[in-house]
């Protein structure tokens, strides 16, 4: 939170086009940020986080219902096993009407490696707006 308020009050930033990424431990913090701010960010996208040995997520995981979220996986992941992101994706589907998940499967823990280099995810992003956040 101190990070965000000084970036924000030092630089020009767009405070409604925030967006939040992070891969295995970072997509772990991902999911986790989110949830205790979600008003700070427009969308995230987690990619191969673990996530069950977080408590406050499972038991907050209602504050993401309204957040667009993408999330990624590979399914032969030996690192964090699939179904750490499939659990919350579970949880959230039906809920949350701005949910995808992007299961590679003949790919394991370094899935970024086949997104951040690609521009779909930052037009996705880029779709996101927090003024806009729950009209979408």
């Amino acid at each position: 939170e101190n990070f965000f308020e000084e970036i924000t009050s030092k630089y020009r930033v767009d405070t409604n086009k925030v967006y939040l990424t992070g891969v295995s431990l970072g997509g772990s913090g991902t999911w986790y940020l989110a949830i205790k701010y979600p008003d700070k960010f427009a969308a995230i996208a987690p990619m191969s986080g673990f996530t069950s040995h977080i408590e406050y997520l499972d038991q907050n995981v209602e504050e993401l219902v309204d957040m667009p979220i993408w999330a990624f996986h590979g399914k032969i992941d030996k690192v964090v096993q699939f179904e750490e992101t499939d659990r919350v994706i579970q949880r959230l589907e039906g809920k949350n009407k701005n949910l995808k998940f992007t299961i590679q499967p003949n790919v394991g823990h370094w899935i970024h490696w086949l997104v951040y280099p690609e521009p779909e995810l930052y037009d996705w992003f880029l779709t996101h707006d927090k003024r806009t956040k729950n009209k979408n």
